[in-house]
């Protein structure tokens, strides 16, 4: 079983246990954060001394308890009282405590002032927690001003730290205009950082304009990045223009990327008007080019209307299409709806296709109604299958009563009833 641990905890109490300083220690800062000016978007100063609210987290006896208080405390600091809660924080001698409070400490600076908190910390010596407060202070930088923002990091000293805040910048940079933002990460000196931030802008450039995008895009060396960035363009730019995604992807040298183009142009496009995608995936070339498309179209349009999207996959007079469209549906219709896609399976004509349902539905609907699996494969006399065996299984543990019943009162074989009711 999973247990789930609150993140700062999880990161102070594996680091107690292996002796690892999960943030910068302010006690080692080579400068002492000045003293921000109080001002009105800072906050109110809250109640009472920094001092004696610290000390009150601390007095909790049970340690989740105080080192929740210590991070919630941290979250509502004022500007003017940033410097006091690090110095604060440096004297206390419980690694967690320290840890905790510094890292909501330097974290609220960076969301109050953003610029002063990054040039407090670029002077921090490497580790954790500089790294985490670091990448923030130069997100809500960038917000504020890029283009200082851009030149602040790329003059950081070599390390995690660096590499962190050039991708910040350059992924919250694109957001807001990746042209400028790609021209930056350009002009990085080559190695590292400098493909990592080009990375970032990349692909949210294929989301905010992958019209724009396309034009770097395709002139990248063929690899797995490529036709990563491929499938967004034309995933995005047929929402916004099929007929352009269309084009655009029969402008690709023919072989995978352009496969990968026309199969994710009609799988976009089936969001807005499924019906014309379909047409269209079935005018590729015949082959695994329409099979995806085909496939991809059908998973689409069964989040909108399974019925129509599989009685469409199984009108098409392609089985290897058939057999790997109708089960993409299945999977989907019968997590939301088990009754009404195993009504389909039931009354789906004898033969490989219905077999490939069945399979796909069984597959599926055990997780969520077991009972109804079963009583399809009843129904269509198909009771021998690995997959129904999980079906009764999962119905023995979910309502072991119904499930004793449903089988002792059946007409199945005598031998089948026992071998399911001794389980």
């Amino acid at each position: 079983m999973r247990i789930c641990v609150p993140a700062f905890r999880r990161v102070v109490l594996m680091a107690a246990a292996f002796g690892v300083v999960t943030c910068c220690d302010i006690s080692h800062a080579a400068v002492e954060p000045k003293a921000p000016e109080a001002s009105a978007a800072a906050g109110e100063a809250s109640a009472g001394p920094l001092k004696a609210r610290v000390d009150k987290a601390l007095a909790e006896k049970q340690t989740h308890k105080k080192l929740t208080a210590l991070a919630d405390l941290a979250k509502q600091f004022t500007l003017a009282e940033i410097p006091e809660a690090l110095k604060i924080a440096s004297s206390l001698n419980v690694l967690r405590d320290r840890a905790v409070l510094q890292d909501g400490t330097l974290r609220r600076w960076s969301e109050l002032a953003p610029k002063e908190a990054f040039e407090y910390l670029a002077t921090l010596p490497e580790a954790r927690g500089k790294a985490e407060a670091l990448r923030l202070a130069a997100v809500r930088y960038t917000k504020q001003d890029p283009e200082h923002a851009a030149e602040a990091v790329a003059q950081l000293a070599g390390g995690r730290s660096r590499n962190d805040a050039i991708e910040a910048v350059a992924e919250t940079w694109a957001g807001a205009d990746a042209r400028k933002a790609f021209a930056w990460a350009n002009s990085l000196p080559p190695g590292f950082a400098k493909e990592t931030a080009l990375q970032r802008v990349r692909f949210t450039w294929v989301h905010t304009d992958p019209v724009g995008a396309s034009e770097d895009v395709v002139k990248l060396q063929p690899g797995d990045i490529k036709n990563a960035l491929i499938t967004n363009v034309a995933g995005e730019w047929a929402t916004l223009d099929p007929k352009g995604a269309i084009d655009w992807a029969n402008s690709l040298p023919a072989g995978t990327e352009r496969d990968l183009a026309l199969s994710n142009v009609a799988e976009s496009w089936s969001d807005q008007d499924p019906e014309a995608a379909a047409k269209y995936a079935l005018t590729l070339e015949a082959g695994p080019v329409r099979q995806r498309a085909v496939t991809a179209v059908a998973g689409r349009w069964a989040t909108q209307d399974p019925h129509a999207a599989i009685e469409w996959v199984a009108s098409i007079p392609d089985n290897g299409i058939q057999r790997a469209g109708v089960p993409e549906v299945l999977r989907l219709w019968t997590a939301v709806d088990p009754q009404g896609a195993g009504k389909w399976v039931a009354h789906a004509p004898a033969g490989p296709l219905r077999d490939a349902a069945l399979d796909s539905y069984l597959e599926t609907v055990h997780v969520w109604a077991p009972d109804e699996g079963v009583k399809v494969a009843m129904q269509l006399g198909a009771m021998w299958t690995g997959k129904v065996d999980q079906c009764v299984k999962r119905w023995m543990e979910l309502d072991p009563a119904a499930a004793t019943k449903a089988i002792s009162e059946s007409d199945l074989p005598a031998e089948l009833k026992a071998r399911w009711l001794q389980k």
